[in-house]
């Protein structure tokens, strides 16, 4: 599952993006990964947006491999990211399943990490987030490098 979080982490778009989750990891009985980019312009989570978070992740349980965040933008914002999402980790009991990378390409190398026959390429993955940004009217960080395209 790629991702690329826009606006504030509401309730109504958290319900929705665990709502994909349940239908992606339901068909991937070996369980399924999850690269998410955290622009600038997301808000964090408020409170009963956390409570969802944390009950849903716990409903998915082990069908998540790993969770690769990538927070963009300024070091205060990065940081509220990271804060955000190791608390989910650690409340989950999950830490070892969550990943903060410092970049894209980073992220990317952690994803291969746990990847399984049915993980998709690198450059698919690639390609999604281009498509993701394009949708969304936001410019792309992303260049298909030689060393990108490695699997």
């Amino acid at each position: 599952m790629v991702v690329v979080y826009r606006s504030a982490a509401r309730l109504h778009r958290t319900r929705w993006l665990f709502d994909q989750a349940e239908v992606i990891a339901a068909r991937n009985p070996n369980g399924t990964v999850v690269f998410m980019v955290v622009l600038p312009s997301a808000d964090p989570p408020d409170k009963e947006t956390r409570a969802e978070n944390s009950a849903r992740l716990k409903k998915l349980g082990d069908k998540v491999r790993r969770v690769v965040t990538v927070p963009v933008g300024d070091g205060l914002r990065v940081n509220i990211v990271r804060t955000v999402m190791r608390a989910l980790a650690l409340i989950q009991g999950q830490a070892q399943s969550f990943c903060i990378a410092n970049t894209i390409d980073e992220g990317l190398r952690r994803l291969r990490e746990v990847a399984t026959a049915e993980t998709p390429s690198r450059e698919t993955i690639v390609a999604d987030l281009r498509r993701l940004y394009e949708a969304l009217g936001e410019t792309s960080p992303l260049t298909l490098s030689e060393r990108e395209t490695r699997p």
